[in-house]
């Protein structure tokens, strides 16, 4: 594979700015306040501004691309920002880790996405620009039938498992489902799980419909893609904040730019709109007394959702203390992917990076924090280990958003699987590896057969 000189000489220019700040973090002794936060705001905005490859694409403004740069903008820009205003928020921590701790952790975190980025550019694509799709018709045979097929499936879970539609409709806001699992059959609560996935591609499939064979104009359409939206998020509740996100955003990509042209400003608008009202739901369904609506009123515990969630470096300093823990640690990554997996997981779960990582919480019989993949890669392959593996992992990336953007066009329900996979895939990023691992096994595999037995442009035989 040919590799551009470009492309050398901005690998270069990284791995000497990372190094010199790695450097002067070393040799002032890790005094200067919020050096590592400075440091990687930095190294994400002279990246950005140097790699035309990864700017933000205003016309497929729900792409893969996007999704990539929200995230480590999000880590590496909105999270150092936050504790430059407000603070570390560290309830979560044992105890809060000293400068040095936190330089390593955010050097870890700023070599994974340089690398992520060179792995990226390897291929030699200028910015791609969509070919003009021949909108072909949204066919609604196969996809009429598969509607359908969830439907009944949905009615089937509620009356034979659930018991009522009430019983049903409470579940939906209920933060675990144990009280629900009791008596259960083991099948048949793997089966919920992994069709509690899939149903909201109920709502998206007709969502497309409606807006294709609707004839109105773009408010009406507009009104339509809200109510099918609502509905989404409405068969999408439950204890997972993923999947109420991800079938939204599947919807988006599909429906945008095909039927609507929005401004990336007011998209990003309507996000973080999303965003606070996720995060509302989520803790006021948890536990809502005095102390945490208090603090959901001064948004503190908005700052720590996003410090949490997002990897801020002081939140995997855990990771340091795990030796002290145990006097031999396995291999991890492959019992992290693993675990996962009714059953045939749970000899791994001992042995996964989730199990150690918690450990260095001092939470040994807890599983509530994940390892985050650069993190659990440098814990067993180290520094080097973590470059290779996060350039392959930018290269796989590019692969999939180069496949979305040529593959997909006149096909809608198509863009909106490639683009739930690719929410699955964003897990190597954003997650862990046991986190990626739930995310093939449960979320994807009836995803992948709706895939297959859906109605198909004629030209997807060559794809």
């Amino acid at each position: 594979m040919k590799i551009r000189n470009n492309t050398l000489i901005r690998a270069f220019t990284f791995i000497l700015l990372l190094g010199l700040l790695a450097f002067l973090g070393f040799i002032t002794n890790y005094r200067i306040k919020f050096f590592s936060e400075i440091s990687s705001v930095i190294i994400f905005c002279y990246a950005y501004l140097i790699t035309p490859s990864i700017h933000v694409d205003k016309v497929n403004i729900v792409s893969p691309g996007n999704l990539m740069l929200l995230i480590f903008f999000t880590r590496l820009v909105i999270c150092p920002v936050s504790i430059m205003l407000f603070g570390y928020q560290t309830w979560v921590l044992p105890e809060f880790p000293d400068p040095q701790m936190i330089h390593k952790a955010s050097v870890i975190s700023d070599l994974a996405f340089l690398s992520f980025v060179i792995g990226w550019d390897l291929i030699n694509e200028t910015r791609l620009k969509d070919a003009a799709p021949t909108q072909g018709k949204f066919r609604f045979r196969n996809n009429a039938f598969i509607a359908l097929s969830l439907l009944i499936v949905l009615l089937l879970f509620i009356f034979f498992f659930y018991g009522s539609f009430r019983n049903y409709v409470q579940t939906l806001f209920w933060e675990d489902y144990f009280g629900i699992y009791e008596g259960k059959n083991k099948i048949m609560i793997y089966a919920n799980i992994m069709f509690k996935y899939v149903i909201p591609f109920f709502a998206v499939i007709l969502g497309i419909h409606a807006l294709e064979k609707t004839k109105t104009g773009v408010w009406g359409k507009a009104s339509i893609a809200l109510f099918f939206t609502l509905l989404i998020i409405l068969l999408a509740l439950g204890p997972s904040r993923n999947n109420i996100v991800f079938p939204v955003l599947a919807f988006l990509s599909a429906i945008i730019p095909r039927y609507f042209r929005i401004r990336f400003r007011d998209f990003i608008l309507g996000c973080l709109v999303f965003l606070v009202l996720a995060f509302f739901f989520q803790n006021i369904r948890k536990r809502s007394n005095e102390a945490i609506i208090s603090e959901l009123n001064t948004g503190e515990k908005f700052i720590e959702f996003i410090q949490v969630y997002f990897v801020s470096p002081h939140i995997m300093t855990p990771m340091f203390l795990i030796d002290e823990k145990f006097e031999e640690i396995p291999f991890t990554l492959h019992s992290s992917f693993l675990e996962t997996i009714p059953v045939l997981g749970e000899p791994f779960r001992e042995k996964s990076g989730t199990h150690y990582f918690n450990a260095g919480y001092g939470r040994e019989e807890g599983r509530d924090q994940v390892f985050p993949t650069y993190g659990e890669i440098v814990f067993n392959l180290g520094y080097p280990g973590l470059f290779l593996a996060f350039i392959l992992t930018g290269f796989i990336y590019r692969k999939i958003d180069l496949f979305f953007h040529r593959k997909t066009l006149d096909d809608p329900l198509f863009r909106a699987i490639i683009f739930y996979f690719t929410l699955v895939f964003n897990a190597t990023i954003l997650l862990s590896y046991t986190v990626f691992g739930q995310f093939v096994f449960y979320n994807s595999v009836l995803l992948f057969v709706i895939m297959l037995f859906r109605d198909r442009p004629a030209h997807e035989r060559d794809i």
